[in-house]
């Protein structure tokens, strides 16, 4: 729904929903074990993205940055680069949303940090960027 409402110019909307259905539902989908954090991550890497639809400005960028960090500590406790219920996050997915969302905001030194701290490299003879636990 987040990101219908993102696609149909509707981002201060779809941060919102978001973020309601993460606070409402965050109990229970710690419950539900990877599947539940799974959901949850992505809720609110959904909110980073449409929050980074908006217009640039410093809280705007602290704000989806924000939206990433809960992300990134629901995928430390979900502990692994998982595709539960097709969602693929992880700390992997986190790295990439980071970097997006700062691409967004047309920060290109903080994205080209953010890169950086990717665990994410180009495979011996070109091959695209992958994550070796996307391998399998």
């Amino acid at each position: 729904m987040a990101k219908s409402l993102t696609y149909q110019q509707q981002p201060l909307t779809a941060v919102e929903f978001a973020l309601d259905a993460a606070d409402r539902l965050t109990a229970d989908l710690k419950a539900c074990g990877p599947l539940g954090l799974s959901t949850l991550g992505m809720l609110y890497l959904n909110a980073a993205i449409a929050a980074s639809h908006g217009q640039r400005s410093t809280a705007a960028v602290q704000q989806a940055t924000e939206y990433v960090d809960q992300a990134a500590e629901i995928a430390d406790q979900q502990g692994a680069d998982l595709n539960e219920d097709w969602t693929m996050f992880g700390p992997t997915n986190v790295k990439m949303h980071r970097v997006d969302v700062l691409t967004r905001f047309e920060d290109g030194w903080s994205a080209l940090e953010a890169e950086a701290a990717c665990s994410l490299r180009r495979r011996p003879g070109g091959g695209s960027l992958v994550s070796a636990s996307w391998r399998s």
